[in-house]
């Protein structure tokens, strides 16, 4: 089956289009390539074995014969393909109600904790850190809770040294052998700003997420509107974005506000996959914030 610029097009749209409604951040080929059919887009039951039409779009693709298909990516040839949902994502005005699927079952997160409105209600609270921010922040990367190790020097990502300063962010500068106060420099200059969805926890030894039994949110909302130069939101990880989209989902409905949710840095991610999507996403978005 051959294909042409449209065809590609079309599938990118509506692929990136179902994630983005569906908070989803990546599909395999074979989910892909399931959607497509369920939807009439694409045929899956043509070729040797099950996604081979869509598989065949990736690779002419991987070989320039056609554009690739948007947010498509394979490590090297003959590994598995990814689709990731990548910033330009486009609304197609599909009513994704009608759309058949089991996907969603997949991005449901556990482990919450209970959220309470004071820390009174904590037994022995924990405070997270003051954000990193100025008015020339166009990018707040939002985690959940500094890590022990974070809050002891006062500063983020201190037990994630490599995966997040020294990989998830490593298109923005080499950051990974500097000291705090030049990351904390560099960030701002380059509009970048650092912050967590909770201002305090009651959690148990752990840093892990489910290690957290009780939280309180900081008013991202109220935050957000004192600093009108933030144009991007970026969640690390699922339970950020999940959690407060849940709770506070007025945070989500701030006019001219883009989000996006990144894979995890914690090193407990092994789909971490050293920043890739950290990669891709800023090569897209860092170009519009220069400007």
């Amino acid at each position: 089956m051959s294909f042409d610029n449209e065809k590609v097009n079309e599938v990118s749209n509506f692929l990136q289009s179902y994630m983005k409604a569906n908070g989803i951040e990546s599909l395999t080929a074979d989910e892909a390539a399931q959607l497509l059919a369920d939807n009439d887009i694409l045929p899956n039951d043509v070729g040797p074995k099950p996604a081979f039409n869509f598989r065949q779009m990736l690779r002419d693709g991987r070989h320039k014969i056609i554009p690739l298909v948007k947010g498509a990516f394979q490590e090297r040839p003959k590994t598995r393909w990814t689709i990731y949902l990548v910033a330009s994502a486009i609304s197609t005005g599909t009513n994704f109600n009608s759309i058949t699927s089991n996907k969603n079952k997949r991005t449901k997160i556990k482990g919450k904790p209970k959220i309470v409105e004071s820390e009174k209600e904590m037994d022995n609270p924990i405070y997270g850190l003051e954000p990193i921010i100025n008015d020339k922040t166009k990018i707040l990367i939002l985690g959940t809770f500094p890590a022990k190790e974070s809050i002891e020097k006062n500063f983020y990502y201190q037990n994630q040294i490599k995966r997040f300063w020294g990989q998830a962010l490593s298109y923005i500068a080499p950051l990974e052998k500097l000291l705090n106060n030049d990351r904390k420099k560099i960030l701002l200059e380059k509009g970048i700003g650092l912050w967590d969805i909770f201002e305090c926890v009651e959690r148990e030894k752990s840093n892990q997420d489910k290690a957290i039994r009780k939280a309180k949110y900081n008013d991202i909302n109220l935050f957000l509107n004192q600093h009108p130069s933030v144009e991007y939101l970026v969640f690390n990880g699922g339970n950020a974005f999940q959690w407060l989209r849940e709770d506070k989902s007025g945070v989500f409905e701030i006019e001219n506000l883009d989000t996006k949710k990144l894979q995890s840095s914690s090193g407990g991610n092994g789909h971490f996959n050293q920043g890739k999507d950290w990669e891709e996403y800023f090569k897209i978005i860092y170009k519009l914030i220069i400007q």
